[in-house]
């Protein structure tokens, strides 16, 4: 059972903490050289986990089971509200489209609540990294959690002895959103390696169907060719044979593939079209490297009413003004009351507008108050 796990592994952005179930505390930190990960990049795999190795070899750890828990600084979350299955997919694959990692390396996942879909990606070079490590020393991950399912937002300086029970406790939750479970992260490198069996039993059955076909039709071709032998004095004998096509010799089609029409292509509303804050697509940015940021602005324009909002991190860390881009779609009205809400909370606010961001509203953070 998850519960019975006691080493609990906190994943940062450029960081890793180190607790244990029943100590109050971290038990170690270890920083990342920026030569071996940084920014939520694998710089060097082989390095990355050798120092981290290194580091939990010196803790002399007793635990053999561990949870890796994963900070919001290394997550792209969003929630979409429930709705068909059909619709629900489109959105999430939509979301996971967005993640600007190659798609070999993002691990996925969906929780879905009475509140709606909860949608995860990470970098799973990072946790795969620390997992690795963590069998080198004999301790087994039982799972790789967001945070934020545990219902833990803000960063703080270190887990509290309730924190840990929090998390070790809710072994549903757990379950549900654990990034190893085969649905959403595949850490077999042998799936790649059965695909040409499949080939070839696909191949041999083709063959086979066109060697049945060939000799068919020589059994019909043979059997005009008799009639017309042994009756030649017929008169006026037409012989027409419809022979089967040749088409299944063509080379086997390939399935079509029919892409889904691009939102771009959809006619924008005009900006004096009411739109709903359903509608309205909402990116917040931690643009400062301060933990819990995103998540702070996210809480605050949900409690206004907005609810199709993602949380991510910016590029650049440096942000001092509080940037706000929002598309023409957006009206007047709803702009005001979305930067009347950011002055709560950030120094300096600047207002843009772009008509072609793939978001309704693009907030970066800023300094704070």
């Amino acid at each position: 059972m998850f519960f019975s796990s006691k080493l609990i592994i906190y994943l940062k952005r450029n960081t890793l903490e180190v607790y244990s179930q029943n100590t109050e505390g971290s038990l170690g930190r270890l920083e990342f050289a920026p030569d071996t990960a940084r920014d939520e990049e694998v710089i060097n795999q082989a390095k990355f986990e050798d120092s981290i190795s290194t580091f939990l070899t010196k803790l002399a750890l007793k635990e053999k089971k561990a949870l890796i828990i994963l900070s919001d600084e290394v997550l792209f979350a969003k929630t979409i509200p429930l709705s068909n299955e059909q619709d629900e997919a489109k959105q999430a694959q939509d979301f996971f489209n967005e993640v600007p990692f190659d798609p070999q390396k993002i691990a996925q996942k969906q929780v879905k609540t009475k509140n709606g879909v909860n949608l995860f990606a990470t970098n799973k070079s990072l946790f795969l990294a620390v997992l690795n490590a963590l069998g080198k020393i004999q301790v087994k991950v039982d799972a790789v959690v967001p945070a934020t399912m545990s219902g833990i937002t803000a960063q703080s300086a270190s887990f509290t002895k309730a924190d840990l029970k929090k998390i070790t406790s809710t072994s549903d939750i757990i379950e549900a959103s654990n990034f190893l479970s085969s649905v959403s992260v595949n850490t077999q490198p042998q799936v790649s390696s059965e695909t040409p069996p499949q080939t070839t039993t696909s191949t041999q059955s083709s063959n086979s169907f066109l060697l049945f076909a060939g000799v068919a039709i020589f059994i019909l071709v043979a059997l005009a060719a008799f009639f017309l032998y042994k009756k030649p004095n017929l008169p006026n004998i037409s012989l027409n044979l419809k022979l089967p096509t040749l088409s299944f010799f063509a080379k086997k089609a390939s399935p079509q593939i029919t892409a889904s029409p691009s939102t771009d292509q959809s006619p924008s509303p005009s900006p004096e079209q009411e739109v709903s804050r359903d509608e309205l697509t909402i990116q917040v940015l931690n643009g400062t490297g301060e933990g819990g940021q995103a998540s702070l602005v996210k809480g605050s324009l949900e409690n206004i009413g907005f609810t199709n909002i993602e949380t991510g991190n910016a590029a650049s860390q440096d942000f001092v003004v509080t940037t706000v881009d929002f598309s023409q779609k957006v009206p007047v009205e709803t702009r005001q009351e979305i930067v009347i809400e950011l002055e709560k909370t950030f120094t300096e606010i600047k207002m843009n507008v772009d008509t072609n961001q793939s978001f309704d509203v693009i907030i970066t953070t800023g300094k704070q108050k």
